[in-house]
């Protein structure tokens, strides 16, 4: 029998799933890069909250932009990593918690809260969204960027037989612990379900190839896909929505 804690179960999943996944590896560098663009294009600086900041790449970039970036994300082993990445950021604050555990410091006003790369890996969705709400200062956004069930790459899979559907989880999924597999539609019900108004919403990023081939692209031709990303959301390999409380 398991003596530990339901929470250090928890913790030691995330940890697993840190080791099998380096954000320093391959396309995953560029893609972050394109998500802080997108975010940065979105949010004037602030004091942001990254709930889930992974190996801090977004974190670092955040930090660029804005005035105070708070970092949160339960695995020891990513927060390890994010505080490595950010030293000597003076405006970095790094927080190991489970998303669960975590309450920010009476103090601390919130202009925005970034969900990035999180919904899809939680059980209940609606129910985080509607307790980083509760969190933002008057007038404050919380943003969430998902991967795109809809997108350019996923119907190539469905075509080439890969996917039986756009929605069918597919191996990266399963390795990652996706839960959910999110269409424009699904996270605009999520936002409203949690009492959160859609005030903007889109997606960034063609992808029409494997990410190990992505990465061999020009970053010329990588920004165009960026920007057609914009331009036809409805295939774009991230979706995002920004949401203000009612």
């Amino acid at each position: 029998m398991s003596t530990q804690t339901p929470w250090q179960e928890i913790q030691l999943q995330l940890d697993l799933v840190a080791q099998k996944h380096d954000q320093q590896q391959g396309f995953t560098p560029r893609l972050i890069a394109y998500r802080a663009r997108m975010l940065n294009q979105l949010l004037a600086p602030g004091v942001v909250l990254d709930l889930g900041c992974a190996d801090g790449l977004l974190t670092a970039h955040l930090a660029a932009h804005h005035h105070r970036v708070i970092a949160v994300d339960g695995s020891p082993v990513r927060i390890q990593r994010t505080r490595e990445r950010t030293t000597g950021l003076a405006n970095v604050t790094v927080v190991q918690s489970l998303f669960e555990h975590f309450i920010p410091w009476p103090e601390l006003k919130l202009d925005a809260v970034i969900l990035a790369c999180v919904l899809e890996h939680v059980p209940q969705p609606v129910e985080l969204l509607r307790r980083c709400a509760g969190w933002l200062a008057p007038g404050g956004k919380l943003v969430a960027v998902v991967p795109h069930a809809e997108s350019l790459h996923r119907r190539a899979g469905v075509l080439m037989g890969l996917l039986g559907h756009l929605c069918e989880p597919d191996e990266s999924d399963r390795r990652l612990g996706h839960h959910w597999c999110y269409t424009r539609k699904l996270l605009a019900e999520h936002f409203e379900q949690a009492g959160l108004q859609v005030v903007q919403s889109g997606g960034y990023l063609l992808k029409p190839l494997p990410n190990r081939q992505m990465a061999s692209l020009t970053p010329q031709l990588v920004d165009a896909y960026f920007e057609l990303g914009q331009q036809f959301p409805d295939l774009a390999a991230e979706i995002y929505a920004v949401g203000q409380v009612r």
